[in-house]
């Protein structure tokens, strides 16, 4: 048999290979093809397409620390909200030397009055709200005698509270002075806390990822390091949605409550490690867990029970708004992408730091500052 010639094998390798390319066409006209149907049924559905919420916002330092992203110092922070022309919001805040939105308070600074340290998420910070009608702010208009200090930044989850009291050591500034950390909880900090594929594929910053390792909470750097492909998968081949499609019909690696259940030890963890280190940096201060109004979710009752167990004090203002009886419009704006209630109006905050004031003002002469006061229903209107 007489041995190939080098242009014969050039040629069936020439073959071989458009074969190959053939081969990747076809698959890639199939999935555009049916890309092209789902995006064509979604069209042709009754509600696409839905009016298109933007939402941006001016004044975040990324990559900087170890919190992933924080607010500048000494400078101004805006956020804009609008469905499509028409505008929700535009609001403009300053912030202190620490990274902090300013917040007024009538209290002489010095080391007699009383602090109030917020810790949370856009809803401590105050989306949409000018620096005075803030969470923190309100309550320093109810609690004239107190100081407070807001934390809080918008997409912030549990973890970046851990890091700034734990890591940073935020309190230590407070040492010889008495008050409380309030940390304001709403159900999807447990999914900002593990990282779930809607967060991972919507944050516009990689949250940090913190991991129990030995009994202990170790920080283990941001999402994008616990798995580069992952970070990959999410930010940029599930916005198809033939992925999506394919997603939603594959089995789950665990039931959503379990899921949901490992969250809320992990969660659970966390406030106990912030709440031992608040009281080595500030012994004069007690930590308490906020439920924000309507924000509880299906883990409210869990996480309550709980962190009253180990002897964490709780606040729970899931119905609060429902019992003053105020139209919702009057205390949430259409900020949310999910057409849900959005953040909370001033006179949402109001009514919490109403509640708020009262409650830690009368627990102050008790061992804990955040002891209950009179039950919700009771809360001034």
């Amino acid at each position: 048999m007489t041995a190939p010639t080098h242009s014969g094998r050039l040629r069936r390798w020439a073959a071989n290979a458009a074969a190959v390319l053939l081969g990747f066409l076809i698959v890639a006209i199939a999935l555009a093809a049916a890309e092209g149907a789902l995006r064509l049924k979604a069209r042709l559905s009754s509600d696409f397409p839905p009016p298109s919420l933007e939402q941006y916002g001016q004044g975040i330092i990324h990559g900087k620390s170890i919190l992933s992203y924080e607010l500048t110092r000494d400078g101004t922070v805006r956020g804009v909200a609008k469905w499509g022309d028409q505008l929700i919001y535009s609001v403009s805040g300053r912030t202190d030397a620490a990274g902090r939105r300013l917040t007024p308070c009538t209290a002489a600074a010095g080391d007699d009055a009383p602090v109030a340290a917020f810790f949370g998420c856009s809803m401590t910070f105050g989306q949409g709200v000018q620096d005075d009608e803030t969470l923190p702010a309100r309550f320093c208009a109810h609690a004239p005698d107190w100081q407070a200090f807001n934390y809080g930044v918008g997409g912030y989850g549990p973890q970046q509270m851990w890091l700034q009291i734990c890591k940073n050591r935020v309190l230590k500034e407070f040492s010889g002075r008495r008050g409380v950390v309030v940390y304001s909880f709403i159900d999807h900090h447990l999914e900002r806390l593990v990282g779930t594929p809607s967060v991972l594929s919507s944050w516009t910053y990689p949250l940090p990822w913190l991991e129990e390792d030995n009994g202990r909470i170790v920080h283990r750097g941001t999402f994008r390091d616990r798995s580069l492909v992952q970070d990959f998968y999410f930010r940029y081949v599930r916005r198809a949605h033939l992925t999506r499609f394919i997603e939603n019909r594959l089995p789950s690696p665990k039931p959503a409550k379990e899921r949901k259940d490992a969250a809320l030890d992990f969660l659970v963890r966390l406030v106990v490690e912030c709440k031992q280190a608040a009281r080595e940096q500030a012994p004069g201060f007690t930590f308490c867990c906020l439920v924000l109004p309507t924000c509880g979710g299906t883990a409210r009752g869990r996480l309550l029970q709980r962190l009253e167990g180990i002897g964490v004090r709780t606040l729970d203002y899931e119905h609060l708004f429902e019992e003053a009886g105020i139209p919702d419009s009057e205390l949430f704006f259409n900020d949310s992408p999910l057409g849900t209630k959005g953040h909370f109006k001033p006179q949402g905050y109001d009514l919490v730091a109403q509640r708020l004031s009262r409650d830690i003002s009368a627990g102050m002469n008790a061992p804990e500052a955040c002891a209950p006061g009179p039950p919700s229903s009771e809360a001034p209107q």
